[in-house]
């Protein structure tokens, strides 16, 4: 099995507070998340959940991986961050070009 990783490109939308996470943890689990999950893309709030949990690629309506009673929406909501995009990838691939970043 190969290695991989992920890069969470994500800002803060309200100030931190009592309970939240700092950036770097914040970073580092939905790193970890998108990695476990095989997550595909962020995701909308309007679009509808697919009905199979399993089947979900969209992150923000995945079950969170490192606390089962959350939702990736209810994580990001409780930290107040926005994802705005991620990468995943494997060591050794080769990743396609962006040329819109």
């Amino acid at each position: 099995m190969g290695k991989y990783g992920a890069i969470v490109l994500f800002s803060q939308i309200e100030s931190n507070s009592v309970g939240q996470l700092d950036h770097s943890t914040v970073g580092r689990q939905l790193s970890q998340h998108i990695v476990g999950m095989n997550t595909k893309h962020v995701g909308n709030i309007n679009e509808e959940p697919n009905k199979e949990s399993d089947g979900e690629t969209a992150m923000i309506h995945q079950e969170f991986l490192l606390d089962s009673t959350l939702s990736v929406k209810d994580y990001l909501e409780a930290n107040g961050v926005t994802v705005m995009k991620f990468v995943r990838f494997e060591c050794g691939e080769t990743l396609p070009t962006d040329t819109d970043s």
